[in-house]
């Protein structure tokens, strides 16, 4: 009888070990999980970011165009003008998270004035 003891004892203490450990674990993973009421704005954030970066990239193609037709030195400044007449619709697209786009010369690529969504 004393043996049915032990077993029952440690059967008790090997169940309670492994219930600890799925709690722990479960709160774990609930506390490392992201917010899902914020996916959407997340998706949205990042909808933004690559249609920017997209639209960036079409700008550097149009700027890398010109330069190529004209010779242009990598220092040399592009005209806005230029840019617009070689891109969709004789424009340039606004940023969809409301930024400004900026060109310089040549070698540098263009940007945009918000954070994390240059090239």
């Amino acid at each position: 009888m004393s043996a049915s003891r032990r077993i029952s004892r440690s059967a008790a203490i090997a169940s309670s070990s492994a219930l600890a450990l799925l709690a722990y674990g479960a709160a774990a993973t609930f506390w490392h999980t992201p917010n899902p009421i914020a996916w959407p704005q997340q998706w949205r954030a990042n909808d933004h970011v690559q249609t920017c970066r997209a639209t960036l990239r079409r700008i550097d193609i149009a700027i890398q165009e010109w330069a190529l037709e004209h010779n242009a030195a990598s220092t040399a400044a592009v005209p806005t003008e230029t840019i617009r007449a070689r891109l969709e619709g004789q424009h340039v697209p606004a940023c969809p998270a409301g930024g400004s786009y900026s060109v310089s010369t040549v070698e540098e690529p263009p940007r945009c004035s918000v954070p994390n969504h240059g090239l």
